[in-house]
């Protein structure tokens, strides 16, 4: 299956990934679909009315509705069968229970800067800042499962979301930052600047690793840059694997990027 949200209405599609049939259509939001997170039982809506619903991903039923997030709702992360992140342009990270209906706890990221993107995968968060990149890591929380494996008790490791994270990394950039993803397997930092028509404007992406630091994606891209301001297509949205990086542009298009050897 795959979902995706409407920016302008407060509906979502679930579609059957081979027919292209939909299969459900979740309408509850008084606005705009700002995020969307979806694992094997749930999938989760953030709404530009500040709001997070939960829906059972099987009948379509809206389970529950989480409130009081006091400014914009930036993005949503799933982790595991019962956990959620959630994060406002503020800076505040809140976690959830979905299976309990409860608020877990509330982080506030030390910035005052509005918030421009993030990324939760794992024990990690990744959020920015114009200027900023943050990356925090949650502390580990060992379960027993109740089941032994040749004698031995079996123990899942999860994120202690009742905690702070502590903060893992923070880069600064010279350059503006818009959006941007992260790379956990090779532990960089994927991001783009705003482009627009604006004289020097710095149209470009950029890579950083904890070896190499921040450097300038090149190739093909940079001879894109010009064209893609003109027509308002720059970057909006982006994700990467360790061989590739995509991005989706203002103009709906979406552009996939490759590595080539040790460079960008």
């Amino acid at each position: 299956m795959v979902a995706a949200g409407f920016n302008e209405q407060g509906r979502a599609h679930v579609w059957h990934m081979d027919s292209g049939e939909v299969l459900l259509t979740l309408t509850a939001h008084n606005r705009g679909i700002k995020g969307l997170s979806m694992n094997k039982r749930h999938i989760v809506t953030a709404g530009h009315d500040m709001s997070v619903i939960v829906w059972d991903l099987k009948e379509g039923t809206k389970l529950h509705t989480f409130r009081g997030f006091g400014n914009m709702l930036l993005g949503i992360q799933l982790l595991g069968n019962n956990n959620l992140i959630a994060i406002n342009s503020d800076g505040w990270i809140r976690t959830y229970a979905l299976e309990e209906k409860l608020q877990i706890h509330q982080y506030k990221i030390p910035d005052n800067s509005h918030i421009q993107w993030f990324s939760a995968l794992g024990m990690d968060v990744t959020c920015s800042t114009t200027r900023t990149i943050y990356q925090l890591r949650w502390q580990n929380k060992y379960i027993q499962t109740g089941k032994k494996t040749k004698g031995v008790d079996e123990i899942i490791i999860e994120p202690d979301l009742s905690m702070d994270p502590v903060i893992k990394r923070k880069v600064t950039s010279e350059a503006e930052i818009f959006c941007g993803t992260t790379d956990n397997t090779k532990d960089r930092i994927i991001f783009s600047t705003r482009f627009n028509s604006r004289t020097h404007n710095n149209k470009s992406i950029y890579v950083y690793s904890q070896e190499k630091g921040i450097n300038r994606f090149g190739g093909l891209w940079e001879n894109m840059a010009d064209q893609m301001t003109t027509n308002n297509m720059g970057p909006l949205c982006m994700d990467v694997d360790h061989e590739k990086v995509i991005i989706g542009s203002m103009g709906g298009v979406v552009y996939v990027l490759g590595f080539v050897g040790d460079r960008e």
